[in-house]
C-alpha cells in the first residue's frame, strides 16, 4: 500500500471547506517564498534559517521535514486525509497534482497539492487504535497502513470497525500524554458521544451546577421543554432563569437551529 498522509485543515478545521471545495491541500509559512526551486531538506532549512534566524535548530528542523515532505516525499497516487473536528469527519482522498505555489485559495496557505478527493468517513466509525493515531497535532505527517485500510473500509462500508474490547482498552491508554491538547479534546467528544440522552441529561445539570447554579432535573416523561431548570437560588426566584431542552442525535450536526429553549 503507498504511503498515506494527514495535512491539517488549521485550527479548528478553518480551511476544510476550502481544501474540499477547490479539490487541493495547503500549508502555510509563506514567508519563506516558493519551494519549486529547493529540491531538498538542507536547502529548505536553510530559506527558513534565513527568514527567521531567531528560531532555534529544532524548530527550523521540524519546519524543514514537513515543507519537504509537502514538496517532495508525498507523490501522485498517495492517500490523503484532512480533517473537521466541528463535525467528527475525515475527508479523504488521493493526491493528484505535483507542488504547486497558488495564493489564490488561501493567502497564508500557497504551498498546494491538488486532490482527488473520494468522501468523508465520520470519526465514529474508525478503530480505536485509528483514532489514537489520526489525534497527531503536527501540520503534517505520515499515516501507517492499517489506518488507512480502516479509513478506506469505512469509506466503502458506512460501517464501524469491529471491536477488540482489551485492545482497546489498551490502546486507548497508550501514550496518552502525547499530543495531550487536541487528543484530550477529541477523546471528550467521543466519551459524550457515547451517553445516552439520559446520561446526556445529567452531564448538563452537572455543567450547570459547576457554574454555580443549583438545578432542577425533570424525571422522566412529558416535561413541556423543560428537562432542567437552573438559576442561582434554587427555586427560580433570582435571575438569570435558565430552561434546558436536552436533545440527543448520533448524526454529526451540519448546523444548528435556533433553540426553543431560552435564558430569562
Amino acid at each position: 500500500m503507498r504511503q498515506g498522509w494527514v495535512v491539517r485543515a488549521e485550527r479548528g478545521g478553518r480551511l476544510y471547506d476550502a481544501f474540499k471545495d477547490n479539490s487541493v491541500i495547503a500549508i502555510g509559512w509563506r514567508e519563506i517564498g516558493p519551494l519549486t526551486e529547493l529540491k531538498t531538506r538542507a536547502k529548505i532549512a536553510a530559506r527558513v534559517t534565513t527568514t527567521w534566524p531567531e528560531w532555534k535548530p529544532q524548530a527550523v528542523a521540524m519546519s524543514a521535514g514537513q515543507l519537504h515532505r509537502f514538496r517532495s516525499e508525498m507523490k501522485i497516487g498517495d492517500p490523503i486525509v484532512t480533517y473537521d473536528p466541528g463535525r467528527r469527519v475525515y475527508l479523504v482522498g488521493e493526491i493528484a497534482g505535483d507542488y504547486r505555489w497558488d495564493s489564490s485559495i488561501e493567502i497564508g496557505y500557497p504551498n498546494v497539492r491538488s486532490v482527488a478527493w473520494q468522501g468523508e468517513v465520520s470519526r465514529d466509525l474508525l478503530s480505536v487504535r485509528s483514532r489514537n493515531s489520526l489525534g497527531a497535532i503536527s501540520t503534517l505527517f505520515q499515516l501507517s497502513a492499517d489506518v488507512i485500510e480502516d479509513l478506506l473500509r469505512a469509506l466503502k462500508s458506512h460501517q464501524p470497525a469491529k471491536v477488540d474490547l482489551a485492545a482497546s482498552v489498551e490502546i486507548a491508554e497508550e501514550d496518552v500524554f502525547k499530543n495531550i491538547q487536541e487528543k484530550a479534546i477529541e477523546f471528550t467528544k467521543d466519551r459524550v458521544h457515547a451517553l445516552d440522552w439520559s446520561d446526556l441529561q445529567e452531564l448538563v445539570a452537572g455543567l450547570l451546577r459547576a457554574m454555580g447554579y443549583k438545578t432542577r432535573v425533570s424525571p422522566a416523561g412529558p416535561d413541556r421543554g423543560k428537562d432542567i431548570v437552573a438559576s442561582p437560588d434554587g427555586f427560580g426566584f433570582e435571575a438569570p432563569r435558565i430552561v434546558v431542552e436536552v436533545k440527543r442525535r448520533k448524526e454529526a450536526i451540519g448546523s444548528i437551529s435556533r433553540p426553543n429553549s431560552f435564558c430569562r
